[in-house]
């Protein structure tokens, strides 16, 4: 599960890392390059957030090797339903754009309007992470060992 697994609970890395490969490779498509860049940033905005959470809630002493032990999990991190939502609108986005394009129908106006709507649902989403916090959960802190 990559990185992710050291911090208990934290997005699954397999499925940002899954969606980033499929957002970069479909660079000559037209969405691609603005929204990849929206998706990746959101992304790595909130691993980031997790992993300040993760110090901060850690008791002390705050060790390398103890930040790392996945026994002394101080963070949850769970998916909302916008979370939720936003992963299906990404890959809905990624297939038919795909097929659009397999069809020379990329600049049809509900494929552009679905581009639009993931861009929105992935800030909308990032931002209920960030700025509500939902999905963060702080486990009670454990004594230090």
């Amino acid at each position: 599960l990559c990185i992710t697994l050291t911090v208990q609970g934290l997005i699954p890395c397999e499925d940002i890392l899954r969606k980033g490969v499929l957002f970069v490779v479909c660079v000559c498509l037209p969405f691609s390059v603005p929204l990849t860049v929206v998706i990746l940033s959101r992304d790595a905005v909130l691993i980031g957030a997790s992993f300040y959470l993760r110090y901060t809630t850690l008791p002390p002493p705050r060790t390398w090797s103890r930040y790392w032990d996945i026994q002394r999990s101080t963070l949850r991190v769970t998916p909302s339903p916008l979370s939720k939502l936003n992963t299906l609108l990404q890959l809905s986005t990624v297939g038919l754009s795909l097929g659009a394009a397999l069809v020379n129908a990329s600049h049809h106006p509900l494929l552009q309007a679905l581009w639009v709507t993931t861009a929105v649902s992935t800030v909308m989403s990032g931002a209920s992470y960030l700025i509500q916090m939902k999905g963060f959960k702080i486990l009670r802190k454990r004594r230090s060992n």
